[in-house]
């Protein structure tokens, strides 16, 4: 009674054997193709590479040959270098112009472009998105307005990076959709400015939206329990 079962389930072990097999090869010469054919029009040699991951990670996925888990550590560590040298390039304009606040919020939106489905990143060079990434924080943050400290202008950064005005637009603009960037955003805004920032405050309380600085302190606290500000009103010297 109980042989057919097994039968059946030593086959399905061997099926899922080669399946696995036979997707570990097709990654492999279709990450391998990719990487060592020409490089296309519109695509730099680090977007063939991220292209090229891309398509061994998909495989890999789609074919089981690797849990969803251990799918995505992979292809975050294949886009390591890409990380890597975009955080190379910001923290450059950071340390020269800018400051440790802006350096650390540039990683950690290169990081969020890296581990995007698909990145981003497989299209223009890496200084274009290093721009883009700036730009990108310094429209939430008002980097661009002269009474700001710190400050630049968008022609400094522009000329910095080497890219014109319709490059950096266009990959700020990506970043925005890609990543959902609206004005104001607390996930983007420089912790010196988040005091400052008045979506940060905002909080709903028996359907009403209230300026959290403004409540009771028992609703600070559970607003901050909860996460929906960042941190006691009066703690940071506001």
């Amino acid at each position: 009674m109980n042989r057919i079962p097994q039968t059946e389930e030593r086959s399905a072990l061997r099926s899922q054997h080669w399946k696995r097999i036979v997707g570990a090869l097709l990654a492999v010469l279709a990450g391998g193709l990719i990487w060592m054919m020409p490089t296309p029009q519109g695509l730099t040699p680090v977007g063939q590479a991220v292209v090229a991951i891309l398509a061994f990670t998909v495989m890999f996925w789609i074919f089981g040959v690797l849990d969803n888990a251990s799918t995505t550590l992979l292809m975050l560590a294949l886009m390591m270098p890409t990380y890597e040298n975009l955080v190379r390039l910001t923290d450059e304009f950071c340390d020269q112009h800018l400051n440790a606040e802006y350096a650390e919020l540039c990683r950690q939106m290169a990081a969020a472009l890296c581990r995007k489905r698909p990145s981003p990143l497989v299209q223009g060079t890496q200084k274009a998105w290093g721009c883009g990434i700036v730009y990108t924080l310094g429209r939430v943050n008002f980097l661009f307005d002269g009474s700001q400290t710190p400050h630049v202008s968008a022609s400094e950064l522009r000329s910095y990076f080497g890219v014109g005005q319709s490059t950096a637009s266009e990959k700020a603009k990506r970043i925005q959709e890609s990543l959902k960037i609206y004005g104001f955003d607390p996930r983007w805004t420089l912790a010196s400015r988040l005091a400052d920032n008045p979506t940060v405050w905002q909080i709903m309380v028996n359907g009403l939206v209230i300026d959290a600085r403004e409540a009771p302190r028992e609703i600070q606290e559970e607003a901050v329990r909860r996460g929906l500000i960042p941190y006691l009103p009066g703690e940071h010297g506001e």
